[in-house]
């Protein structure tokens, strides 16, 4: 499986929901050849917290030198952000590799395998190959039945605090969530747990008598916080002082004290941790989403808190840091949550409520939560989308107010994706701020030897989407070594650049680009053959120099006709269809580096993954691509090409103008499908209309202009968020002022 089929295969096991047991999980580790027995685990249970303390172990195993896997839930910004090594995540290749494993094992033995079960799978046979010592195992939901429970004998089992949540799967009351959480404790083995309530402890005590395991609870007494900031704590834990963490919750130097005595526990057992790498890993320690700092004047932050016990920990840290202060909350919440708690712990601190719905299937919709919380006596605002809101708080407040997002961790992914942008979009406008005038520009370059220069182009005329303002030049140049000068030059000058090919996969404003084009299209786009080898220019249109190797009966490429785009976006995006992509033909790719020079890079040194690669990772502008395929049947060829054309003339709008699929796949849901069952197929403003053909597409059906066609995008996201809660992202490159 490709990652896009790998992820289809997990959206079709979700439909099994749950499935109570670990018959499946235990015998899905037997087919797979128990690559659990080569790790050392640390299971974490618990309400609130489990995260955060996983994050500080596994930063001190790391420090310590000891390879060490991750494995959290929920995904907050991305799936692969679950797994974990060294800070480091699974990237596309190992995922769609190891699923298709997981897939293989269960069918072969019939085994009816749930989404989480395959998701944990793959986070152990994922730490096992890359052979790591110890895996840091977070539980997904209670722990006697939940997968993760599948481990044996872990060295330690931890468990976080303990409060009502998941009431309809765990039990009605703390007693009952207590045991489905200390399902974990296993015989033997030591259990380190935060302090708890005393119907919690008794519990726990209990089971660990049981066991037959030693039980050590965290002293909250002996945690001494010296100072605490928006920015993160200081605070003593015997023997250690002036322990160092930069997340910011009140909660959290106790968490990093339970991951310190878990530690200790480790130390006992005779695994060497120093001193030192303790503390250096508390304070490498970072999570998304947990009291995080996104912005300043006004004060902007995202805290992942989703039920009473979280939100509880929440409002500790707003009085201990801002006080009496009202604040500016956007909140929103899962229908299955304590929000009627949460609303009014919070109530007292608020200024207003900005209401959203999270990207999930189990979202309370903005305005029901709005007339809770007028209900509670508040003042709320309902706004559908999560990138609205944000915009309407930082507009409303004051330099000096605070803005805190709460409530879900489905929409941390969304916020942090918000100030990512707003950071880069900053980067351009200073990009733009310290640049040459543009008469300067086009000076010097015309006294370059870089190739033809148009000045003031219109950039409709160079996109697939025909849509388009002026740039200040665009730079066409004949050969490398013009490009490469080009490059360097406005590298060197500091002024205001982009490389485009054929314009598939912009959408370029009204306004235009305020800065040079650097065209490698018409002049750079020749293609020629070795043999059974096709070396092309990057501006070579993909579509064509496949139909050139299929006119030649060789075979490898036919999956790419029709793709729109040419050989330099397809390197960088490692375009793909219909089961091929070209990293399965690349040989080698000649780019220019970010020193401007040419080099040539290995297929296997390109870090190919799903629609992303290594020009991406580092700046690199492809010049040209050489592909081996391999001599072919032409009877064949031609019809597997016929089959794939025809397929893809049915489902796309090829006859019309566009920058090809406008969203992204948000995880686990087809774009296209989302769109379609939100009735709005066809949907038309003016001049630009999502697709009657193929849903993902916006496309032009007359003379089009970035404001028609934002309006339909926005239209089709602000849609799909209030139905079906999830919130689609453009993957088109948007340009310009």
């Amino acid at each position: 499986m490709n990652l896009e089929q790998a992820y289809a295969y997990l959206e079709d096991l979700k439909g099994r929901g749950f499935i109570l047991g670990l018959d499946n999980i235990k015998n899905l580790m037997t087919a797979l050849g128990r690559p659990d027995r080569s790790l050392k685990f640390i299971h974490v249970a618990g309400t609130n917290g489990k995260g955060s303390v996983c994050t500080y172990l596994a930063s001190i195993l790391g420090a310590s030198g000891y390879r060490t896997g991750l494995y959290t839930s929920p995904s907050i910004f991305r799936f692969s952000e679950r797994f974990r090594i060294g800070g480091e995540e699974i990237d596309d290749e190992q995922i769609a590799e190891l699923l298709t494993q997981i897939r293989g094992a269960a069918e072969a033995e019939d085994i009816p395998i749930t989404a989480f079960e395959a998701e944990t799978a793959l986070a152990v046979l994922y730490f096992h190959e890359m052979g790591c010592e110890f895996a840091v195992m977070e539980v997904g939901l209670g722990g006697t039945l939940d997968a993760t429970n599948f481990i044996e004998s872990p060295l330690i089992s931890v468990i976080t605090r303990i409060d009502l949540d998941h009431t309809d799967f765990l039990g009605t009351t703390l007693e009952e969530i207590a045991s489905q959480k200390a399902g974990i404790i296993k015989k033997g083995a030591p259990v380190v747990s935060y302090f708890q309530k005393p119907e919690v402890a008794a519990v726990l005590e209990e089971t660990a008598r049981a066991m037959e395991s030693d039980l050590r609870y965290l002293d909250p007494d002996s945690v001494i916080i010296k100072d605490s900031s928006a920015k993160g704590h200081v605070f003593d834990f015997e023997p250690y002082q002036d322990l160092r963490i930069r997340l910011a919750g009140s909660y959290q130097p106790y968490n990093a004290s339970l991951a310190v005595l878990v530690i200790e526990k480790l130390q006992d057992l005779g695994i060497e941790i120093s001193s030192d790498c303790v503390l250096q890993g508390l304070y490498e320690a970072e999570i998304e989403g947990r009291f995080q700092v996104l912005h300043e004047n006004p004060l902007f932050i995202v805290d992942g808190a989703h039920n009473a016990q979280g939100v509880e920990g929440l409002v500790e840290t707003i009085e201990n840091l801002f006080g009496d202060q009202k604040l500016i909350f956007i909140f929103g919440t899962l229908r299955d949550k304590d929000f009627e708690k949460s609303i009014e712990l919070t109530l007292p601190h608020s200024k207003f409520y900005i209401t959203t719905r999270p990207d999930s299937d189990r979202a309370l919709s903005s305005i029901d939560l709005k007339n809770r919380i007028i209900h509670h006596g508040g003042t709320a605002i309902a706004i559908g989308s999560m990138h609205a809101a944000i915009g309407l708080a930082l507009r409303k407040a004051q330099p000096e107010d605070v803005i805190l997002c709460f409530g879900s961790l489905y929409q941390v992914g969304e916020v942090l994706r918000y100030f990512q942008r707003h950071k880069e979009q900053q980067n351009m406008n200073r990009e733009q701020e310290n640049s040459l005038k543009p008469d300067q520009i086009i000076a010097e370059l015309s006294a370059l030897n870089i190739g033809s220069i148009l000045i003031g182009e219109p950039l409709k005329n160079h996109t697939t989407f025909k849509i388009g303002g002026p740039c200040v030049a665009m730079v066409l140049p004949e050969d490398y070594e013009q490009a490469a000068e080009a490059l360097r030059y406005l590298r060197d000058r500091e002024v205001l650049h982009m490389v485009m090919g054929n314009g598939s996969n912009l959408l370029i404003k009204d306004s235009g680009y305020p800065g040079v084009i650097v065209k490698l299209g018409e002049n750079l786009s020749k293609v020629r053959f070795e043999g059974t080898r096709i070396i092309a220019q990057a501006g070579a249109q993909l579509t064509k120099t496949s139909k050139a190797a299929i006119e030649r009966s060789l075979e490898g490429m036919e999956f790419s006709s029709g793709i729109p785009g040419n050989i330099g976006g397809a390197i960088t995006m490692n375009a793909g269809a219909y089961g091929g992509e070209i990293k399965d033909i690349v040989e080698s790719v000649k780019v220019i580096d970010p020193n401007g020079q040419i080099v040539d890079i290995l297929a296997e040194d390109m870090n190919f993954r799903y629609r992303n690669s290594r020009v991406q990772d580092e700046g690199l502008i492809v010049l040209e691509a050489t592909f081996a395929l391999k001599e072919g049947v032409p009877e064949q060829i031609q019809a597997k090409y016929q089959e794939l054309s025809e397929a893809r003339n049915s489902k796309q709008p090829l006859e019309y103008p566009s920058a090809g699929s406008i969203f992204k796949r948000p995880p686990g849901y087809f774009a296209g499908k989302l769109i379609d069952d939100a009735g709005l197929r066809g949907y038309r403003y003016k001049n630009a209309m999502v697709s009657e053909k193929h849903c993902g597409f916006i496309v032009a059906v007359g003379p089009s202009s970035y404001e028609e066609v934002s309006h339909v995008i926005e239209h089709v996201q602000q849609v799909v968020q209030e139905k079906f809660g999830v919130s689609l992202e453009t993957e088109v490159r948007i340009i310009g002022e």
